[in-house]
This record gives structure tokens, C-alpha cells and sequence, in this order.
């Protein structure tokens, strides 16, 4: 090669690897800016024009990083990672995407540095007589000296999990985020007893909402933190409410601040009648095996009883493989292989369901110390169950100060999927004021 072609081909190399960092760099800002717009697209939705404006935006940058994936052969793992989550899904429950990006970054236009960190979807491994859970985590880029925490305890309701509420709870951390910057919450998402990863806590029996009440108690110990909120739907909001009455105890008297729970189309009196259909559904899934041999399978057998798509769907994200770990086992065929199980104990939600129809909790409503722990009382607008005598109750407690109520409208039952936004406003709002009153 003469000098005039070895100069030829440096010249050309050296053009190659100008356009290869800019690209880079473009690849980078674009990943960057995609999270930014993305957060917009879904929580800024107040001002019609910046919406639009956001989604042309990321449609642009969509196409800067296909066309950088196109150049330098991005892997596909890496690309997928990128994919928004999906906020809210079916007409019961959520279906959040499989993976999460851990953490986002945005620069606003001071350029400071906001840190997002999203649901830890790894169930942790506690001790034995520890409730499972999840982690939402917001924070924002501040130092350590000035960070605010607060710990959130999110409580399901019977035949339900933690992770029905990734969706909901992840909105209302990022609502939070904005409104609160430099307030830290981390909103724990935990298995009751009996059901998801939590322990079956036979040592614990009876399973009543006393006993389930005193697991939240061990949590909070064997993790060495006392909840600012606590959050019950339906089952989960009697064991919440139950829960209230040991908040005081455990409160520093040199450092006590008022919590609240909120206690979500939960009713504190005793239940003489199937509400909410619960009893229904139940005895339902009482009546299928323990082993079924697929999701199909559990439609056929519920679709006849007028039982709706969703919630079948819903019940059956509480089935897992039989045999996860794909062991052989003499005999099993290809069908055996792919069974599936319940993840919930059918005889601890039975009595559960039972101690929630014989509690009432009136007590906990009227005679706590309520300037330590104040009760949010929310009811869905169509839920038509509550007794008259009862609200008049409320409407009284409500006067004297004792507890907030509040009207989720639009919504049954099934608060978290019928109204969404407006139970995390509600949410929103009462955290945010609690916040502006220390």
C-alpha cells in the first residue's frame, strides 16, 4: 500500500469514529430523554397541548434509537428493558409488564438530577415468620441529611397479592414524587398471610384478623420500622383498622407524629350477607382441585357460573406451576409437567373470610387517641352493601373529627381498577396535606 492510500485510509477511519461517538452520544441523550417524555406521557396528562407534544417527541426519539439499535447492533435484552410499564390493564387487575427498568433519569431544566427507582419485583426473602413482600421506592437526588422517609404498608384484599397494586401504587409514587420532592416514600406491598409468598403461619392459627394484624406487627419489627400510612382494601382495610390500635404503642412518645390509614370499601362492622360477591367466588374455587391442568381449564369450570372474564382472569394469576423446578418425576407426561397450583391456601382465606364477617371494629374508630392515628374511610360510590344505621355512624364519627370519609365515584368494589385515578387523587391529595402539616 503507498503512502497516499495508507493516508487515504486513516483519513476515512478517523471520519468513521467521529460519526461512531456521535451516534453514541445521540443513543445515550435519546435513552435519557425517552424516560423523561414516557413519565410525562403517562402522570403530566392535564395539559391537552404538552400531551401532544410529548407523544410526537417520543416518537421522534423511538426512531433515533431503532435507527442507533439498527447501526450498532443493540442486544434485544437491552432494547426490550426500554419499554414503558404498563400502567393499568384488565377490568379487575393491572398486568404489569415482566420487567421494569430499576431506575430512570431526567434532567429537568435546572439541570438537577431526579432518580426514580421502580418496583423491586423479586419477592424478599424473610424470615419464616415474616410476611413477604414488594418495594415501590420513590426518592429523589437529594443528600441523605435532607431526605424525608416515609414508610407506606399496602394491604390486599382475600384472594388477591401484593402485586395486584404495582400499577395503582406506582402512579401515585411518581404523583408523589412531584408534589413531594424532597420526600421519600417507599410503599410496601405485602402478601397476608396465606396468600402470594407470605408464610401459611400455622404456627399462628387461628387465621383471624387479630392474628393477621399481628403479622403486620412482626414485619414491622423483624424490618425495624413503623408505618407513616397503612392502605387496606377490602380484607386487608378490617386488618389495617385492626392494625391502628397497636400504631400508638409503637409511636417514640419523643418523636410522635400522627399516621394515618386509609381503609378502602371496607366496612367495620360484622357481615351477616355475602358482600361483594366474596363468599360467591370462594366457595367456587373450594370446589376445584388443587392441581388443575391449565388456565383453560379454570375458565371452563367458573365461565358457567356467570362468573366474569376478569376476575377468572384475576384468579388465575394465583396459580403457579406445579412443579416449577421441572424435576422428572416417574409417570408425569407433558401435561403433568405444566400443571398448576394455587398460590393460596383456600383453608386460611376461608378463615379469614370468616373472622372478617364476625369483626367489627367500631372500637378502633371511636376510642383511639386520634391525634396519633387518623382513619381515611373510603367507599366506592356503587357499592350498595353498607348499612344505612352504619353510615349514619360514620356520618356522626366524621362530625366529631374522628375519621375523614370519603366517595370514590364511578367505582364498585374493585376501587383500584374501576376508578384508578381517582382513588390515587384521593390518595394523593391526603398525603400531600398530611406532609404540608408537620
Amino acid at each position: 500500500m503507498s503512502c497516499k492510500e495508507r493516508r487515504r485510509e486513516r483519513r476515512r477511519e478517523g471520519e468513521e469514529s467521529k460519526t461512531h461517538t456521535k451516534d453514541s452520544y445521540m443513543y445515550s441523550y435519546a435513552v435519557v430523554e425517552l424516560f423523561y417524555c414516557t413519565r410525562r406521557n403517562f402522570f403530566n396528562t392535564s395539559n391537552k397541548t404538552k400531551r401532544i407534544s410529548t407523544n410526537a417527541k417520543t416518537r421522534t426519539i423511538l426512531t433515533t434509537l431503532m435507527l442507533a439499535r439498527r447501526q450498532h447492533g443493540v442486544k434485544k435484552r437491552f432494547f426490550a428493558a426500554l419499554s414503558p410499564p404498563c400502567v393499568f390493564g384488565d377490568s379487575v387487575h393491572e398486568k404489569t409488564t415482566a420487567a421494569f427498568v430499576k431506575s430512570r433519569v431526567a434532567f429537568d431544566s435546572g439541570g438537577a438530577s431526579t432518580s426514580y427507582s421502580t418496583v423491586n419485583t423479586t419477592t424478599n426473602k424473610v424470615a419464616e415468620k415474616v410476611l413477604a413482600s414488594q418495594i415501590i421506592r420513590t426518592t429523589r437526588a437529594i443528600n441523605d441529611d435532607e431526605e424525608d422517609k416515609r414508610n407506606v404498608y399496602v394491604l390486599h384484599g382475600l384472594m388477591g397479592q401484593g402485586k395486584n397494586w404495582r400499577g395503582p401504587i406506582t402512579m401515585l409514587s411518581e404523583k408523589l414524587s412531584e408534589s413531594l420532592p424532597k420526600t421519600a416514600f417507599r410503599f410496601h406491598l405485602i402478601d397476608i398471610r396465606g396468600h402470594g409468598n407470605s408464610p401459611r403461619f400455622h404456627d399462628y392459627a387461628p387465621h383471624t384478623i387479630i392474628n393477621a394484624a399481628k403479622d403486620i406487627e412482626r414485619y414491622s419489627k423483624h424490618h425495624e420500622i413503623v408505618p407513616d400510612v397503612v392502605i387496606g382494601h377490602s380484607l386487608g382495610g378490617k386488618i389495617a383498622l385492626e392494625y391502628s390500635q397497636s400504631l400508638s404503642s409503637l409511636s417514640s412518645s419523643s418523636a410522635k407524629k400522627r399516621r394515618l390509614v386509609f381503609t378502602l370499601d371496607s366496612v367495620p362492622y360484622e357481615v351477616e350477607k355475602d358482600m361483594f360477591g366474596a363468599e360467591f367466588i370462594l366457595k367456587a374455587t373450594e370446589k376445584l382441585p388443587e392441581v388443575v391442568p391449565n388456565r383453560e381449564y379454570l375458565k371452563a369450570q367458573l365461565a358457567p357460573l356467570q362468573i366474569s372474564s376478569g376476575i377468572i382472569d384475576w384468579l388465575g394469576s394465583n396459580l403457579v406451576l406445579a412443579n416449577p423446578g421441572g424435576a422428572h418425576v416417574e409417570g408425569n407426561d407433558d401435561t403433568t409437567k405444566t400443571s398448576l397450583t394455587w398460590q393460596f391456601d383456600r383453608k386460611i382465606l376461608r378463615d379469614l373470610y370468616e373472622s372478617f364477617q364476625q369483626t367489627a371494629l367500631w372500637h378502633a374508630l371511636e376510642e383511639k387517641d386520634h391525634d396519633d392515628v387518623h382513619v381515611h374511610i373510603v367507599k366506592a360510590e356503587k357499592s350498595s352493601d353498607w348499612k344505612p344505621d352504619a353510615m349514619k355512624r360514620i356520618e356522626m364519627l366524621k362530625q366529631e373529627e374522628k375519621v375523614s370519609y370519603h366517595v370514590l365515584e364511578r367505582a364498585g368494589h374493585w376501587v383500584h381498577s374501576d376508578n384508578p385515578i381517582g382513588l390515587i387523587n384521593i390518595l394523593h391529595d391526603e398525603l400531600v396535606k398530611a406532609e404540608n402539616n408537620r
